[in-house]
């Protein structure tokens, strides 16, 4: 509960990068583009309501069925605590999405240790760099998450929401912090991705042909346009992304112990 509480705080002010996913290779291309966005739309209305009833047993995982140090970053340790933290946010992800967790156990727990040690080398590459979060950054931060809790939570005290998610306030605002540098270090060393008229065109024409067998209204292209650009400047963005933490990994000293 703690670290999806975190990462949905964090979503919140939209400051998680993208970059600290795993390596799945599994990003949708510019001709599901539209499909996609339609799938994950539905699958967030129904989270709450369909997927309530009937919903798999998650099994939570511990941090003593791993060793105490799972991997090693240029000698910094990652520990089993954090790792069966991550395990079980993904989890319950999987589990908000119906996903089915027992046949992607393994997949899970290497997208849970990617992330950390993508983490790491980020952080520890940021710091290299001398990127920081100032404190008027990680207030303004905060005070904006303060406001979205009490409105989402329908309270005036934030501190009753912390404690229900076994959160305290300095966990959240290292995370907020630790996101902050995140993003900071990946807009210095990510360009902006550039989408051509080739590559909307063919990606309106995928979206035409889906909608067609789907027997769905196709609107035009100029409507579909704003729409599909952002989609594939998402797209590439997280391409170069994960190609540039590839790189990063590359020259870093990694461990992995389990």
């Amino acid at each position: 509960m703690k670290k999806l509480f975190l990462i949905s705080v964090l979503l919140l002010l939209s400051i998680v990068a993208v970059a600290c996913g795993g390596d799945d290779g599994d990003n949708e291309n510019g001709e599901n583009a539209n499909e996609s966005e339609n799938e994950n739309t539905e699958q967030t209305e129904n989270a709450e309501g369909e997927n309530n009833e009937g919903q798999q047993e998650v099994e939570e995982v511990k941090a003593d069925e791993f060793p105490d140090v799972v991997a090693k970053v240029n000698g910094e340790e990652i520990t089993n605590e954090q790792l069966a933290l991550n395990v079980n946010a993904i989890q319950q992800q999987y589990q908000m999405y119906g996903m089915n967790i027992d046949e992607n156990k393994e997949g899970i727990q290497q997208t849970a240790l990617d992330q950390l040690i993508n983490t790491e080398v980020i952080e520890q590459s940021a710091k290299e760099n001398g990127i920081e979060a100032s404190e008027d950054e990680v207030k303004s931060n905060y005070d904006e998450l303060v406001t979205q809790l009490k409105e989402q939570y329908e309270t005036d005290d934030v501190q009753e929401v912390f404690e229900e998610n076994d959160v305290t306030e300095e966990e959240i605002k290292n995370d907020i912090k630790r996101n902050i540098v995140i993003n900071k270090f990946m807009e210095e060393n990510i360009e902006d991705a550039d989408v051509t008229e080739e590559e909307l065109q063919e990606a309106y024409e995928n979206y035409e042909s889906q909608a067609k067998e789907m027997e769905q209204e196709v609107q035009d292209f100029e409507t579909m346009k704003p729409q599909l650009e952002q989609q594939l400047q998402s797209q590439k963005a997280q391409e170069q992304q994960q190609k540039y933490i590839d790189e990063l990994r590359e020259k870093q000293e990694i461990e992995i112990l389990i």
